[in-house]
């Protein structure tokens, strides 16, 4: 068996660590991974705590040996690599996954222009150097199914569609495909979009507990008896491990390069705002919430919301605000490309009345992170 060597970012992230674990696990490769930290002892305490997480106390001795971890900033040049390291990378690696980014949606632009455009700078001048120096194979580029903005539909071709962008989130991953599309004439990149990620739809388990899970949280406690949003809006998730598999499949298809894949329900999966509020009042047994349409959000109805509220109700709604527009409306994001690159393989994206009631137990079994499962 060939081996070969990764250079991924993210990998203590949701999706990151899990294309970690699947190279790890289904191959002999061997993973560098950039990880940001104060000094090494604690890039080194963060490397076993994934482990850990991932394989179990007693994880595999040779999954440490083949996972390496180097201390860095994707913000900053040469990755804030030493020259030394920088050029041993570029020899030693072949390919490229880099779904490290900013993805807090309340961040001003100037914040997620650093993290998300400029990291990606730094990322295709590390894969330009690896091209020099020994060959660079793949590069996968991690972006959101959300740089559609307020489109109606979105496909996979499309990038600047006369959308607007909701937040300093959308707008910084659509600039940071724009650079890629504009190297894929001298480098090997394909681009992956992700919809909302949630949890492994056979476990439950999740890194986060992000977007989706937000108003979930706070309505199976029964703290906020309205939905501020539109019933009928698509919602449209994906369980973290099928793009995981997804992504790693489509990625070693030579026919893949140049192109861009939505790893998202899509038309055949994408469920709405009001078919996932009946499955949480089930499941949470609470009553239906009022609906409030964001256009009849009157200052009389946002006060008569805010009077009801608590101090600690009122500080989680005010932190997830930022997630408002998703439950206003999203884009129907077309799949056909991603479901051909799968075809025969047995990877597709469940429906979510198949695992969401997995997802709640998760959920509720940690008490929405807070517990170790």
């Amino acid at each position: 068996m060939t081996t070969r060597t990764w250079f991924m970012t993210g990998t203590t992230g949701q999706v990151g660590r899990e294309l970690l674990r699947r190279v790890l696990e289904r191959t002999e490769d061997k993973v560098i991974g950039l990880v940001r930290g104060g000094d090494e002892e604690k890039v080194a305490k963060r490397k076993d705590r994934l482990l850990k997480d991932l394989f179990g106390f007693e994880y595999p001795k040779e999954y440490a040996e083949r996972y390496e971890t180097v201390r860095g900033d994707l913000m900053e040049d040469k990755l804030g690599l030493d020259d030394e390291t920088w050029s041993r990378i570029a020899r030693e690696c072949s390919r490229i996954t880099h779904p490290g980014a900013s993805v807090d949606f309340g961040a001003k632009y100037e914040d997620a222009y650093r993290h998300n455009v400029m990291g990606t700078t730094h990322m295709l001048e590390l894969a330009t150097e690896m091209q020099a120096q020994g060959g660079i194979d793949r590069f996968a580029m991690v972006s959101t199914c959300y740089v559609g903005g307020d489109l109606d539909e979105f496909r996979p071709e499309d990038l600047y569609a006369g959308q607007n962008f909701r937040n300093a989130y959308e707008k910084t991953k659509a600039e940071s495909e724009q650079l890629c599309r504009d190297a894929m004439d001298r480098l090997p990149i394909m681009t992956f979009r992700l919809s909302t990620v949630v949890g492994d739809s056979r476990t439950g388990k999740t890194a986060t507990f992000n977007v989706i899970y937000w108003p979930l949280r706070i309505y199976s406690k029964g703290w906020y008896p309205w939905f501020i949003g539109r019933m009928e809006a698509y919602s449209d998730v994906v369980p973290v491990n099928y793009v995981a598999d997804a992504l790693l499949h489509i990625y070693e298809q030579e026919s893949a390069i140049g192109q861009t894949f939505h790893l998202a329900a899509g038309p055949d999966h994408c469920t709405t705002n009001g078919h996932v509020i009946e499955m949480a009042s089930k499941f949470f047994e609470q009553p239906i919430p009022e609906v409030v349409d964001p256009d009849n959000l009157t200052d009389e109805k946002k006060q008569e919301i805010w009077d009801a509220l608590g101090v600690t109700q009122r500080t989680i709604i005010t932190q997830g605000m930022v997630y408002l527009p998703y439950f206003t409306k999203n884009p129907m994001f077309i799949t056909a490309n991603t479901e051909a690159a799968l075809e025969g393989t047995g990877i597709e994206c469940p429906d979510v009345s198949d695992y969401f009631s997995v997802l709640f137990e998760y959920a509720a079994r940690t008490d929405w992170g807070r517990h170790k499962d």
